[in-house]
């Protein structure tokens, strides 16, 4: 089978790449923010053929205990029933904008509710290196034979953002978008979350696919499939302000804060249309997960 193929053939070659953003083909991102200035960020990606690889792979990351400024991501290959992954620190130098960066054996260890899994260790892991906020390092863990399909982490490294995603500002009544109010953009590179008004420090994970329709996971209590028009079973529940997603998710008010207005280019209001899928179960269901797709296929998954 291509899948058993693809996930025995393993490597961890290691580039440095000057401006690289890895978005497209881009799966799943998410960033840790580690002690002291530094922000580590990675975002994980399958390139060439997927052949449902993406479905039977979970991820998730933690803080690492074990450096100030790391973190551990580990992936999970639910068919063979494997785990595998590394840790990831960094630390200044004495040169403004450059951080030693260093790639080590995975420290995380399954729960008892995740066992049985089986420990695979990359066959090598990348040496120390110094790399700069403009660089990205390419971090491929899985390949296939002919190296047509591959599973690749893109790291990066940078000082925290030194201002928050604040809150939405405008008065304005909220409407119903209509494609003259300009572009829809979901820039979720800075973000912060607000539950019932108190700022989320947990665990989070952002989705990037193509499409402009949002989805909010939070655990407990399924998944919300968020939409600027409005359906069949959409209920109004909230809406888009300025930089600020805001919705009730069964009594509580879900607040996803960025950097920029995300529809066209001056600030406004618009109203957001909610379906609750409460039976939906991502593979890492203790993390706040939300993302964009089309609306195609978030139904298609209801």
């Amino acid at each position: 089978m291509r899948k058993t193929r693809f996930l025995l053939l393993m490597s961890a070659c290691a580039a440095l790449a000057q401006d690289v953003q890895p978005r497209p083909g881009q799966r799943f991102t998410f960033a840790y923010a580690g002690g002291n200035n530094l922000e580590i960020r990675i975002a994980m990606t399958f390139k060439g053929t997927d052949a449902g690889v993406s479905e039977q792979i979970s991820s998730g990351a933690i803080a690492s205990a074990r450096e100030g400024n790391g973190a551990s991501h580990y992936m999970i290959d639910e068919v063979h029933r494997q785990y595998f992954g590394y840790d990831v620190s960094a630390e200044e130098t004495s040169v403004a904008g450059e951080y030693r960066v260093s790639i080590s054996p995975l420290s995380w260890t399954p729960t008892k509710e995740q066992s049985p899994l089986s420990p695979v260790l990359l066959p090598k892991y990348p040496e120390p290196r110094i790399m700069r906020e403009s660089d990205t390092l390419e971090l491929v863990l899985l390949s296939s034979a002919d190296g047509k399909q591959q599973l690749v982490d893109y790291i990066q490294v940078r000082y925290k953002l030194r201002q928050e995603p604040p809150p939405a500002t405008s008065k304005g009544v909220a409407k119903d978008y209509s494609p003259d109010d300009g572009s829809v953009k979901f820039d979720f590179d800075y973000y912060n979350i607000w539950i019932g008004g108190e700022k989320y420090s947990g665990s989070s994970e952002s989705y990037s696919q193509p499409g402009a329709t949002l989805w909010f996971h939070c655990p407990g209590q399924g998944r919300y499939i968020l939409s600027l028009v409005p359906h069949g079973h959409f209920s109004k529940a909230g809406e888009i302000r300025d930089n600020v997603i805001s919705f009730d998710a069964g009594g509580r008010q879900i607040e996803i804060r960025i950097m920029k207005s995300m529809i066209g280019d001056s600030p406004g209001a618009w109203n957001l249309y909610a379906l609750h899928d409460p039976a939906f179960q991502p593979k890492n269901a203790d993390s706040v997960q939300f993302g964009t797709d089309r609306l195609e296929n978030l139904l298609a998954k209801h």
